[in-house]
């Protein structure tokens, strides 16, 4: 309970407090002294306090603990909002921790000239990550110009320099602390920066190989060196520096670093010449796909371009290597995962399609990589070829003529100041001749070839396409010695063996033949025309079986009302490459009112060919009597590309008329033959034949024919025939048509025009129509004429099928009959 104080005692101490008034106010002046003393004191502790704080949180900073420094730094902002220099260190702090924006929102309006330097420094790398290169080239040009020896302003003023674009700027600044600090690491990588933004990378390689070996962040300096490298074209060795410390490296990084290899390695592999040892031809290619499936194994789909592009390398190595079926798979493959596929990998679609005779899906691609990139020559050459082979040889010659006029006859490599002829042109050149050829224009595709051949005798490529076109032109020797000089200049020349091998073929050695191909199947066995001219070796040494057959319907004449042929061959393959065996049935009818004369005789013999020389020999005797054998040979030599000559005889000849078989008459006869080919277009031949009849008649005879193409057409040709005929008989009133002396001129014209062609198969239609004049002693001149259409269907090397109808109007004794004839003739290389 406390005490009551009564109010009259209170009343009765006034007196007394007012009395010690003065001492009372002394008393609260000495305890107010003593009160601020006491609070200074304790505001003097408690700065000392935060200071020690601030410097201990610099010092977590610097050792990284930044999480901790920003707890103490944030507390004592919070208590001295307008404390400039504990802001100053709360920023450094924020910028070092990457706390970026919060650095910059906190620190842009310091007065930064009245602090320390490292505070500028810190809050520029911020600004620099927060794309802000102007504002922190500003501080660090405020650092230097207090202090010119402070490193990290020269480090982020340069840096920020080359983000602003101003590279010469930044080039020339580093140089400048470069004298000063020759070594320093940061500054040396700082200049790997500047020289790859200077498009100098192996200068910038260089450089951050010498900062690494400063001490530089291994992290950093070995990833730039490796992408310096990588964007100077020095893949290989960007690949070595990758793999001593593969860590550092992203999975992009890997993936681009080793796509950029692949890439190489492809390029090299297609660029380096082929090797004349069979065994190494394809190192430099199969290298390329190790290196690229090596490449696939490490790098993630997921980072999509690098990963692609290393499948885009991979065909075209693919194709290199002359696997075409692959190439197609890898496509289609992309294709199926919707994969945008580019330009120069459509491109080797179309090369694909077009090696394996797809020439409709090779347009296609050839014509989608041009809309990709318009003009691009090889993809404009390769749809050249895919129209050829469709026979749209107008579209294709629309093509190739402005290819050749796009492209300029010199032009400047990169590097070089010299112009040089431009390898383009000379190709878009040599498709436009060899389109001459194949648009049957073989005269004026030699005249070119030579004219061109003359300006650059020692390009091979030219040698070898006029070499073919000789061998087309019927010129096998010709095609030999052109041959002959593309082998001095290179042994191994693929191209030119091929036309070697083809042009033995023709001349009939094929030993030679066979060891050319020999040698070409060790050289470059994967090579399509290799493997054609291989195959057209092989077809033209099958069992071989023909037949002919002939109906004839007449109103009277030499062959009576109805005549018959029928006539099969078989041969064998080729014995030691140069004899072949054969055994052939030859029936010829015709019906004389009632009776029927007939030759009908079994045979059988060998052919001998060699290089310019056919030899043939056989025994024969009739199919219904035995023993009435004959024999019979010829001989044909063929000294040159134009003349050649023919001796043949039989002792039982085919020569005798059907009509006078009736009487049992036969006979023997010889001849001989001269021919001159001036080439596709003209040939002349003349014969000469003795008849020695049983019967006691002799016969000589003569012929000679001048043929002249008139047109040439990519599927047409227009020829004309010269034809002269004589004969005369020594027996009068013969019982078979026989006049003493007869001449006969006719002139024939005649159209071939291809209806459909695909590589060796065809189908061709044929007309021809003749009209002459006939010369009987005894009679009175007389016109004759005839008409022929025919068809002709080659299926391949193989087979072929030649079928047709005849009508005519000749004249016999004076007579005119009408005649109708259809015929066939096959010719099968069997298959075994």
């Amino acid at each position: 309970m406390r005490p009551s104080v009564r109010p009259w005692t209170v009343l009765a101490l006034v007196p007394a407090l007012l009395a010690a008034g003065p001492v009372l106010e002394l008393w609260a002046k000495e305890r107010a002294v003593r009160e601020h003393r006491y609070i200074g004191v304790l505001a003097a502790q408690e700065l000392h306090q935060d200071r020690d704080a601030r410097d201990r949180a610099i010092r977590l900073a610097r050792e990284g603990n930044y999480e901790e420094a920003l707890r103490i730094l944030r507390q004592l902002h919070a208590r001295a909002p307008d404390d400039i220099p504990l802001r100053a260190d709360l920023v450094a702090v924020l910028a070092w921790a990457g706390e970026d924006h919060e650095a910059l929102e906190l620190g842009e309006h310091l007065p930064f000239p009245e602090l320390e330097p490292f505070v500028s420094e810190a809050l520029a790398r911020s600004a620099r990550n927060l794309g802000r290169p102007g504002f922190a080239a500003a501080l660090c040009a405020g650092v230097l110009e207090r202090d010119a020896t402070r490193i990290e302003s020269h480090i982020g003023y340069t840096l920020s320099l080359v983000e602003l674009g101003e590279v010469a700027r930044a080039e020339t600044h580093f140089r400048e602390a470069l004298d000063l600090f020759p070594d320093h690491p940061e500054l040396l990588l700082a200049g790997g920066h500047v020289l790859r933004a200077a498009g100098r990378p192996l200068e910038a390689a260089l450089l951050l190989r010498r900062a690494g070996d400063a001490g530089a962040d291994p992290a950093e300096t070995r990833r730039l060196e490796a992408l310096s490298l990588v964007d100077g074209g020095a893949v290989f060795l960007a690949v070595e520096r990758m793999r001593e410390a593969w860590e550092l490296f992203d999975g992009g990084e890997r993936g681009r670093i080793l796509a950029a290899r692949g890439s190489r390695a492809v390029q090299w592999s297609v660029a380096i010449p082929p090797t004349p040892d069979p065994e190494f031809r394809f190192d430099a290619v199969d290298r390329a796909l190790a290196l690229l499936d090596s490449a696939l194994a490490v790098v993630d789909p997921a980072h999509g371009y690098s990963h692609q592009r290393l499948r885009f390398d991979r065909i075209v190595a693919l194709r290199e290597r002359v696997r075409m079926e692959e190439v197609l798979a890898e496509i289609e493959a992309l294709e199926a995962e919707e994969v945008e596929i580019p330009p120069y990998v459509q491109r080797m679609a179309g090369d694909a399609h077009l090696y394996l005779r797809n020439p409709r899906e090779a347009e296609a691609r050839y014509r989608t990589a041009l809309d990709g990139w318009p003009g691009h020559p090889e993809s404009q050459i390769g749809l050249f070829y895919a129209l050829l082979e469709q026979e749209r040889h107008a579209e294709a010659r629309e093509i190739i003529l402005n290819l050749v006029q796009e492209q300029p006859e010199r032009r400047t490599a990169e590097g070089l100041r010299e112009e040089l002829p431009n390898p383009d042109r000379l190709i878009a050149g040599i498709a436009k001749r060899l389109g001459q050829a194949f648009g049957a224009d073989l005269r004026g595709a030699q005249e070119e070839f030579e004219e061109l051949s003359g300006r650059a005798p020692l390009n091979l490529h030219i040698r070898q396409e006029l070499a073919w076109i000789y061998r087309w032109r019927g010129w096998s020797l010709r095609a030999l010695d052109e041959q002959a000089r593309i082998l001095a200049l290179d042994p191994h020349h693929v191209g030119g063996r091929i036309v070697r091998a083809s042009s033995l073929l023709d001349l009939g050695d094929r030993p030679a033949a066979r060891a050319t191909l020999d040698t070409l199947m060790v050289l470059a066995p994967e090579n399509q025309h290799v493997q054609r001219a291989a195959e057209h070796f092989r077809i033209r040494g099958l069992w071989e079986l023909s037949v002919e057959g002939l109906s004839g319907r007449s109103t009277g004449g030499e062959l009576g009302t109805r005549d018959d042929i029928l006539a099969t061959r078989l041969m064998t393959p080729p014995l030691g490459d140069r004899v072949r065996l054969f055994a052939q049935w030859r029936r010829s009818t015709a019906l004389y009112a009632d009776l029927r004369g007939r030759h009908d005789r079994l045979a059988g013999g060998a052919e001998l060919t060699a290089r310019g020389l056919y030899l043939s020999a056989e025994v024969s005797a009739d199919r219904e009597d035995l023993g009435r054998v004959g024999g019979g040979g010829r001989v044909d030599v063929r000294p040159g590309d134009h003349w050649s000559f023919g001796f043949r005889g039989n002792s039982y000849a085919d020569e005798v008329p059907l009509q006078a078989t009736l009487q049992d008459i036969d006979g023997w006869s010889v001849g001989a033959g001269v021919g001159r080919r001036w080439s596709e277009l003209r040939w002349w031949s003349a014969d000469a034949a003795y008849l020695r009849m049983s019967d006691g008649n002799q016969r000589w005879s003569g012929y000679t024919a001048l043929e002249q193409t008139l047109l040439r057409r990519p599927l047409g040709r227009l020829s004309g025939l010269l034809e002269l005929y004589g004969a005369r008989n020594s027996l009068e009133d013969a019982p078979y048509f026989n006049p003493p002396r007869i001449l006969s001129g006719a002139t024939t014209a005649q159209w071939d025009w291809v209806i459909w062609r695909s590589y060796e198969s065809s189908f061709t239609q044929r007309i021809r129509a003749t009209g002459g004049h006939l010369m009987q002693e005894g009679f009175d001149n007389r016109m004759i004429y005839s008409g022929e259409y025919a068809h002709e269907w080659m299926l391949s090397e193989r087979f072929n099928l030649d079928y047709g109808v005849q009508w005519g109007r000749p004249v016999y004794d004076g007579l005119r009959e009408r005649r109708t004839a259809v015929y066939a003739n096959l010719t099968w290389r069997l298959p075994r």
